[in-house]
């Protein structure tokens, strides 16, 4: 009977080690091959994810780090991107060590430290010769080949001169499996200036009704009228929002606002890449409006055979009023109903423009377009760049102060949803308001 036991107990721990190393390769495998994505299906729900509340934290005087997220590479040794904000570019002379702590029930050693690599983000807001105030990057910290999965929590420490500091994260579960095929998320930057209550509604459901499910906003100087909008969603489980307080407060607030949204941009885009096929990068005062059946962001992308499409943009009617107008039952008029004007002139790719992308390819984002992707192993996993012809489907700017003179004419693709969406819009501002 002995060597029977020993047998079974050795055929126990290979299966056990075969289970492991499958879990390792789910969990760290360059989202396996890009190609077997849409077979993989599995329950989603926005509620079913964990997402952790970053606040930035000082890592010495005008050094900040917000959040951290494990990035997988092609070449399937995964990183840990951590964002940060600096008061100039000198910070790129900082020294910065990144420390990963073992759970306490580990049997390992306590702690493995390696060398970060400190990185500026583009801001394509922005000419190469202007002076920054704010500055967004990164700190990549290679994941130690050596380390096991039970990783509790990565420090940061960093030394430029007489400053030094140090900041430590709880690391995030990493995803077991790519995304469900065709789910998208929407990340944006919510401020107070033109995005009014019924507006924010009908940004929302017409979004949803293009096939977006989730929401991921930083605010920014928000009103009570429209926190409450915001409220309504979060309980719903549609919105995910956070308090995009920057550590400081020069007196060029807008500065803070554009370059701080580099750092935002980034963030969403790693936030979401683990758990949505695509994200959807644009303002709130913007509309993708597509001549594609049905209308949504799956027809733009071509149900998945595009990774990326940049969508170029056109500004809306210079006389519209773009603040919210109430009808004679109280409802808001949709924008997207009653301003079916443009601009004749559709501005050049990558200025003003935005974008469809699966950000589990982008290296480097940006505004309106990405700047990188990731290093690709072979021409096999090319990025498919999808980018359409305004013909096709054009990005709508509602802020017709910005037109310029250019002649007008007609566009009514975003009116398509009109009765359905005046009907939800309706809806919500009821719930909300009564």
């Amino acid at each position: 009977m002995a060597p029977t036991i020993i047998l079974s107990s050795l055929r126990l721990r290979a299966v056990l080690v075969i289970l492991a190393c499958s879990l390792v390769l789910m969990t760290w495998s360059p989202l396996l091959n890009r190609h077997t994505d849409a077979t993989v299906h599995f329950p989603l729900s926005f509620t079913s994810h964990t997402f952790i509340n970053y606040k930035w934290r000082a890592v010495y005087e005008n050094l900040y780090v917000y959040s951290v997220y494990p990035v997988p590479q092609w070449d399937t040794i995964p990183q840990m991107h951590v964002v940060i904000l600096a008061d100039d570019t000198n910070y790129l002379s900082a020294n910065c060590s990144c420390r990963y702590h073992h759970s306490r029930t580990a049997s390992r050693a306590a702690e493995i430290t390696v060398p970060g690599k400190l990185e500026m983000l583009p801001n394509s807001n922005v000419s190469p010769t202007q002076v920054f105030n704010i500055v967004s990057g990164r700190l990549r910290c290679p994941y130690p080949e050596e380390a096991a999965l039970n990783m509790a929590s990565l420090q940061i420490l960093c030394r430029e001169g007489s400053r030094s500091g140090e900041a430590t994260f709880r690391i995030p579960v990493a995803a077991s499996r790519p995304p469900e095929p065709l789910t998208f998320a929407h990340c944006g930057v919510l401020y107070g200036d033109y995005h009014n209550p019924g507006a924010i509604i009908e940004f929302v459901e017409y979004h949803r009704l293009m096939g977006v499910s989730a929401f991921f906003w930083n605010t920014w100087r928000m009103e009570e009228k429209q926190k409450q909008v915001l409220r309504y969603y979060q309980q719903a489980g549609i919105l995910h929002l956070t308090e995009w307080v920057l550590p400081f407060s020069p007196a060029d607030g807008k500065y803070v606002y554009i370059d701080g949204q580099m750092a935002g941009i980034y963030d969403c885009l790693l936030k979401v890449a683990p758990f949505y096929d695509y994200a959807v990068q644009s303002d709130l005062d913007e509309y993708f409006a597509t001549s594609l059946q049905p209308p949504t962001f799956a027809s733009i992308v071509h149900h998945g055979t595009f990774d990326y499409a940049m969508v170029r943009m056109a500004w809306t009617e210079a006389n519209a009023t773009y603040s919210d107008v109430l009808d004679t039952s109280g409802m808001p008029s949709l924008r997207t109903s009653r301003i079916t004007r443009r601009a004749d002139h559709v501005e050049f790719s990558g200025f003003r423009s935005k974008y469809v992308v699966r950000s589990r390819y982008v290296d480097l984002s940006g505004n309106h377009a990405v700047q990188k992707f990731k290093d690709r192993r072979s021409t096999y996993d090319e990025v498919r760049d999808g980018s359409p012809e305004p013909e096709e489907t054009i990005l709508l700017h509602m802020r017709g102060e910005y037109q310029h003179g250019f002649a007008e004419t007609s566009d009514r693709r975003a009116a398509v949803f009109a009765p359905q969406l005046q009907a939800r819009v309706a809806d919500v501002w009821r719930s909300i308001y009564g």
